[in-house]
């Protein structure tokens, strides 16, 4: 669905492309509902909002405008940060998420050749990489399912949607990236 014909890397690098994308807003509205739990201030701006989308701009807008935040635990404490660094330097970030995912999609690729065309179900690799790229092959078609289901794009040009995006975001506001696919 994302490669050409003689280009087999090109569909890792576009499948990472929408993975980059979508970790944003996943990671915000993730923080949405432990700051509701656990940050008075935030959560009566988050009281009654349903959709994904808008929850993680008021997060998104909070984190840009630098408004200390109530996080219990590390683990939040350090989707906090990466936010921070994301909403600071999205371009920059962005493609440094794609860069990993590309990697481990290749990794993927890679395995995959070694089970279908050495029979090699054995090898020392395989459980990793599966348990690495499998949730990431996963986040990447389910944006191109919402693609096709809501925009009706085909999937290199929800591919392409996500090159520009990554190149041309901006930390001049907070929902940069929060939109990067829509």
């Amino acid at each position: 669905m994302l490669s050409e014909p003689n280009d087999r890397g090109a569909a890792a690098d576009r499948l990472a492309g929408l993975v980059a994308c979508s970790f944003p807003r996943a990671e915000l509205t993730l923080l949405s509902y432990v700051l509701e739990a656990n940050d008075a201030a935030l959560a009566t701006r988050l009281k009654g909002v349903t959709k994904n989308r808008d929850r993680a701009a008021i997060v998104a807008e909070a984190i840009h405008g630098s408004q200390p935040l109530t996080l219990p635990a590390w683990r939040d404490k350090a989707a906090l940060l990466r936010m921070q660094t994301l909403l600071r330097k999205p371009s920059e970030k962005l493609q440094d998420i794609q860069s990993h995912a590309a990697i481990a999609f290749r990794r993927l690729y890679r395995q995959r050749n070694l089970v279908l065309h050495g029979g090699k179900t054995n090898a020392i690799a395989l459980r990793a990489c599966l348990r690495t790229a499998a949730p990431l092959v996963g986040a990447g078609m389910d944006r191109l399912a919402h693609g096709w289901n809501v925009d009706k794009m085909r999937p290199l040009e929800v591919a392409a949607r996500a090159r520009i995006a990554i190149a041309t975001a901006s930390a001049q506001t907070s929902a940069c990236c929060v939109d990067l696919l829509s």
